[in-house]
């Protein structure tokens, strides 16, 4: 109890496509400020 794991690398922005088609060439990367309101707003679309 009270160990801390190996370091680790984290990417902070938010991986999606744009468009219809998932491949590798519609890849986004929004930034975690920008992609927090359809988190928030989640209730008001149900």
């Amino acid at each position: 109890m009270g160990r801390f794991t190996e370091e680790r690398q984290f990417n902070l922005l938010f991986r999606t496509f744009v468009g219809a088609v998932q491949d590798d060439a519609a890849v986004a990367y929004l930034r975690p400020e920008t992609a927090q309101g359809m988190f928030v707003n989640f209730d008001n679309v149900l």
